[in-house]
């Protein structure tokens, strides 16, 4: 921390049933606030995992069909490519095979937020056909999102609380639409120092799905012990659902399963997802063989 001037950070790691978590430094260099262990970062897109976890449960439970036309849920859901919209299906927006280039031309906040935005794509050019490109695509997991408000019948929010937060006991977790007065600082290097930045509001509800989730270190190890320790909230099958490789990535070893990136290492899987904000960056990591996670 010191060698790269990060002012404030949580660690947490999973052996089995033990847990550890540990703060450190200032979360806010204005207020010199210590990092303490409810100290919410965002996790930026972790939340994807979260998002494609949902839907996995969901097709699980026989609620979605994966391998269905997005518009069978979200008819409103349109590309430059018209062919192309019509046959895009949730698991190619989860794998990043979509095709089409991500397209930012509105960012609606209200209620229907997600509906809008869905609908908003209808100039987002096809850069390959749906399911032959890997071309990483945070916009896919928006329309995901709507989705999941369709099936579910409630908000997207509401779906993620319900589904996961609640029955993980994951307290602390938030989305950044909530405020919350022990919210990590936003930092940048300046001439050899750290210091505070002052973004902009984050973007309403549309961008939630992606990357809107605030969490803790001992949040998201309850949430990644869910893949190891049993529980009743995933079951084998739903669990190698969201691990299982799909998609071969050009970085040896790597691929992309429905809800995690895996990597090869040292003859163990592991499933990993980085999260990357303006100011903030963020890692979870799960080792099933070894019941270890971080």
């Amino acid at each position: 921390m010191s060698a790269d001037l990060v002012p404030g950070a949580q660690l947490g790691i999973a052996i089995g049933t033990d847990s550890a978590v540990r703060a450190l430094g200032t979360s806010d260099l204005r207020t010199k606030r210590p990092t303490d262990d409810d100290t919410l970062f965002r996790i930026a897109s972790i939340t994807k995992v979260f998002t494609a976890a949902v839907l996995a449960r969901l097709h699980r439970l026989a609620r979605v069909d994966l391998d269905a036309p997005v518009r069978r849920y979200v008819p409103e859901f349109e590309l430059a490519d018209r062919d192309a919209a019509s046959c895009v299906t949730t698991r190619q927006l989860l794998l990043h095979t979509g095709g089409f280039a991500v397209h930012q031309e509105l960012v609606p906040s209200g209620p229907d937020a997600l509906s809008v935005g869905a609908r908003g794509q209808a100039n987002a050019q096809q850069i390959a056909p749906p399911g032959e490109l890997f071309n990483y695509n945070g916009i896919g997991y928006m329309v995901a999102g709507r989705v999941i408000e369709v099936v579910t019948g409630t908000s997207y929010e509401e779906a993620v609380r319900t589904a996961l937060l609640v029955p993980l006991g994951m307290n602390r977790t938030k989305f950044a639409t909530e405020p919350d007065e022990n919210l990590a600082g936003d930092h940048t290097v300046r001439d050899g120092a750290a210091e505070m930045m002052r973004l902009g509001d984050y973007g309403g509800r549309w961008p939630l799905p992606s990357g809107g989730l605030l969490s803790t270190a001992s949040d998201l190890v309850r949430f990644a012990r869910s893949h190891f320790i049993e529980t009743t909230l995933f079951d084998a099958q739903t669990l190698a659902l969201m691990s299982e490789p799909e998609v071969t990535l050009p970085a040896p070893g790597e691929s992309k399963a429905l809800a995690w990136f895996v990597r090869d290492v040292g003859g163990e899987r592991m499933l990993l997802h980085l999260g990357g904000a303006p100011s903030q960056q963020s890692l979870l990591a799960v080792f099933p063989a070894s019941l270890m996670a971080m």
